[in-house]
């Protein structure tokens, strides 16, 4: 590690010309006390993201420092922030902004190098996210969706609030940690990680295991919600890929309660039994809706829901005519 770096941004590029420059740029614009890096990686685009990183190095050489891939590592299943991001990472802290989401607030870095410097037993850092549209125009929506107040999510009790919340429960470019949790686990990298398809909520229950987490209601950044080949946007609307992410995301809760030692278990069944009643919509399983182990689940439904899983579960003929004459499928529930 560099005395002069504090701070490695990571920044994971994927045909992202559109947006790129804007990414960049709000990195670019930070007010800080310190030195910092952007570590670039470029996953072997066929747009003209690279041409775009080449124009930045020139002009930031000190700052921009680039990995241009000539063969897509993501689709051979390489965890691209484990394998080319963190063993170059030089700085004390990490923060992350992938390239097609941008920082909103100058000052984001400094705020959240200063919380972690006064207070030791806080390893991450987080913040609330303006929602944008595919031209990265704010939506007036939020990630969390309630940007509440200031708050310290203390360990163990911040990661059984994690686990309950269906999606990651924060954005990741907000996401600013100590570098030596990953050095920690470096070495051996935890199941649940390897084998997660995604990054975001796994890296998010490691650091809140390893410590508390803290939270700024300052809206500091914006995360595209339609931006091309973003994973959100390949997911909408496909129900096999849905379901895929479901059973990966049931593998990784089963492992990390394993890697906690059984610590969190009822609010890993929880969400298990979560993931598995989505996977029961998706697959038109309507008769396993019913099983009395997803009652719960099955009665926060709205009444029109429930009343046509309940007639699809023991009426599918008249089930399935119904669906026809209104062209009713999953999108409904």
């Amino acid at each position: 590690m560099s005395d002069n770096i504090m701070v490695s941004i990571s920044c994971i590029v994927y045909n992202h010309e559109k947006y790129l420059r804007k990414c960049l740029d709000s990195m670019l614009m930070q007010k800080t006390n310190f030195n910092y890096e952007i570590l670039i990686h470029d996953d072997a685009s066929t747009d003209g993201s690279a041409d775009i990183i080449r124009e930045y190095e020139k002009n930031y050489p000190d700052i921009i420092k680039p990995i241009y891939q000539k063969e897509n590592q993501y689709s051979k299943g390489v965890k691209i922030s484990w394998k080319y991001q963190y063993p170059r990472a030089r700085g004390k802290y990490i923060a992350l902004c992938e390239g097609d989401d941008y920082w909103t607030d100058p000052c984001k870095l400094q705020k959240q190098f200063d919380l972690l410097e006064s207070d030791d037993s806080i390893i991450m850092s987080t913040h609330a996210v303006h929602l944008g549209n595919e031209r990265g125009e704010i939506t007036g929506k939020y990630w969390p969706s309630c940007v509440g107040e200031d708050k310290k999510y203390t360990t163990p009790d911040g990661v059984r609030v994690i686990i309950k919340n269906y999606q990651c429960f924060f954005q990741t470019s907000s996401f600013f940690y100590r570098s030596d949790i990953i050095r920690k686990v470096y070495n051996d990298i935890p199941r649940f990680i390897q084998d997660c398809k995604v990054g975001d909520y796994p890296l998010l229950y490691l650091m809140a295991f390893y410590g508390n987490i803290g939270y700024f209601s300052d809206v500091m950044s914006c995360r595209r919600t339609e931006s091309q080949n973003s994973w959100s946007s390949k997911m909408k609307n496909n129900k096999i890929q849905k379901i895929e992410h479901n059973k990966n995301k049931i593998q990784t809760l089963k492992e990390y309660d394993e890697y906690t030692n059984h610590i969190f278990s009822k609010e890993i069944s929880e969400k298990v039994l979560l993931c598995e009643f989505d996977i029961g919509l998706w697959e038109f399983n309507y008769s396993e809706l019913r099983k009395p182990r997803y009652k719960e689940l099955f009665n926060r439904l709205s009444h029109k829901k429930k009343l046509y899983i309940f007639i699809n579960a023991y009426f599918p003929h008249i089930g399935k005519i119904i669906s026809r004459l209104l062209q009713i499928d999953n999108a409904f529930l």
